[in-house]
């Protein structure tokens, strides 16, 4: 491989500050302050893509505190292609009262088939 022989790896898939904000947790830096609504999901892609998992639950766990009835189907689509299980699971757990409820939710449309019908399937056999 190019990698093991140069000693270098290029990423090309995720930005710069992605990447830096997970090397920077490898090297023990505080990385909360960066973790934010728009750069969670692919940060916590790529602890996902290069198995870290301290930071995958680190990440998940900054999620779950700030999940709120504006971005809970945004975290939970992203618990699907990030395989954060505790992260989705906390989202149906947060969606299945307010779907008992007939609450609207921004981006309820767009859930993804996974969790819709895992919230359904609580909602109608709880």
């Amino acid at each position: 491989m190019k990698e093991a022989v140069e000693k270098t790896i290029e990423i090309t898939d995720f930005c710069f500050k992605t990447v830096k904000a997970a090397i920077n947790f490898c090297y023990e830096q505080d990385i909360t302050e960066f973790i934010n609504e728009e750069n969670a999901s692919e940060l916590l892609h790529f602890a996902d893509k290069y198995n870290i998992k301290a930071l995958h639950d680190t990440i998940q766990s900054i999620l779950i505190e700030k999940l709120s009835e504006v971005n809970v189907c945004k975290l939970a689509n992203a618990s699907i292609t990030s395989n954060a299980t505790e992260l989705r699971e906390c989202c149906i757990c947060f969606l299945v009262p307010l779907a008992k409820q007939s609450k609207i939710i921004d981006g309820i449309k767009e859930l993804k088939d996974e969790i819709a019908g895992e919230i359904g399937r609580r909602v109608f056999f709880s």
